[in-house]
This record gives C-alpha cells, structure tokens and sequence, in this order.
C-alpha cells in the first residue's frame, strides 16, 4: 500500500507534470490482467478524455489522482506505474 507521503510526492509529480496538458491519444490495453479493473469499456476512454485538459492533481489515503476539466477522475493506487512517455517509448504490452 502506498504510504501518505508517497501520494503527496505523487500528486505533486503530477501537478507538475500533467495540469494544463490536453490529452491527444488514448491508447485502449494491449494484454487483459486480472488485477486491472476499468470503469467501462476501456476502448471507449479515447472518446471520452481526447481533447480534454488536466485541471488538477491530488492525493488522499493511500491513492494519488488527476483529474480532467471534464470531470474524469484516475486514481492511482499500490502497483500502478503511470509513465508519460513517447508512443514510441511505450512499452509492448501494458493495461
């Protein structure tokens, strides 16, 4: 489980890193793994987060979050590892 100053240091990753960027591209899971859950069809996230912009970063328990001004929210949790990367650099399989 993260601990509370691991969230705080992540969210303000974050908020450093992400708000005010605007999403181009989601790109829907290349292997399914039976500890990745979704709320909904993972392969209808493009349609709803493309164009959209972070508004804002935060931390709360054990779970760092950003949102998007549409109001999208993604939690990270313990064994998550969000990277923003390059498509080219993006690993061959992921969730």
């Amino acid at each position: 489980m993260l601990e509370f100053p691991e969230v705080v240091t992540i969210a303000a990753e974050m908020r450093e890193s992400l708000v005010g960027k605007t999403v181009l591209n989601v790109l829907p899971p290349t292997k399914e793994h039976k500890f990745c859950w979704f709320a909904g069809d993972p392969n209808e996230y493009g349609a709803r987060m493309r164009g959209a912009c972070v508004a804002g970063a935060d931390g709360f328990g054990s779970y760092a979050e950003f949102t998007l001004v549409n109001g999208l929210l993604f939690n990270y949790h313990d064994g998550s590892n969000a990277r923003l990367l390059p498509r080219a650099d993006a690993p061959k399989d992921y969730q």
